[in-house]
């Protein structure tokens, strides 16, 4: 993935570092790349005030790269066990319409529940939930109601635990492995592995966190 960023001054960019590393892990990615760690090497060698992109002069985003990079780099959080795949054929990626306004559904903050991809037909990519393009029998992955089918199908599968409480509608994210919670609603993010755990929630919120209580 190149590149991505959480640029200053906006609230999230201590988070948005750290749930990109979550991401990276829980979709088993190989390599992700952050722009940037520096416009100038005076940055490296003197004090300077903080830009909009550059990790250099950015304490708090330096902060959220350390635990990306334990979070993705050492394996602190599990890639998913379970793949949900948009099945296309090389016929309708080229004259399908829909298909050209845009590959992304409805449903994508899934990416942070289970992994999630799109694949030609007949290829050697494969996915433990097949989605195809108007199968009668099937989801249709770019339906209206499509996010809410596939949950319902991840949890009759048993991927997801009984106490996992991803709800689109909601904006409540769980991973499939319990390591990662998303509440927008609530303002909470919660990191519960063996070894990084932590949060991001407002004051006054009370957190379980693996490990530790915040």
């Amino acid at each position: 993935i190149s590149e991505y960023n959480y640029s200053g001054p906006g609230r999230f960019r201590g988070v948005g570092g750290i749930i990109t590393g979550c991401m990276a892990a829980i979709q088993d990615w190989s390599v992700v790349w952050r722009f940037a760690y520096s416009h100038s090497r005076n940055n490296l060698f003197q004090p300077s005030t903080a830009g909009y992109f550059d990790l250099a002069t950015d304490p708090l985003n330096q902060a959220a790269e350390r635990a990306s990079l334990c979070l993705f780099m050492r394996r602190d959080m599990q890639p998913a066990r379970h793949t949900v795949g948009i099945e296309l054929s090389e016929d309708a990626l080229r004259t399908d319409r829909s298909l050209q306004r845009g590959l992304v559904p409805a449903w994508n903050a899934l990416a942070l529940v289970t992994k999630v991809g799109t694949y030609i037909e007949g290829s050697t990519a494969r996915a433990d939930l097949a989605l195809k393009v108007a199968d009668g029998d099937g989801i249709d992955p770019y339906g209206p109601d499509a996010g809410e089918k596939i949950v319902e199908e991840l949890r009759r599968s048993g991927w997801l635990a009984d106490d996992n409480p991803t709800h689109l509608g909601m904006k409540r994210l769980e991973s499939e492995t319990g390591e990662l919670l998303v509440d927008a609603r609530r303002d909470v993010l919660a990191l519960r592995t063996p070894m990084t755990a932590g949060c991001y929630a407002p004051t006054g919120e009370t957190v379980e966190a693996g490990a530790v209580s915040i």
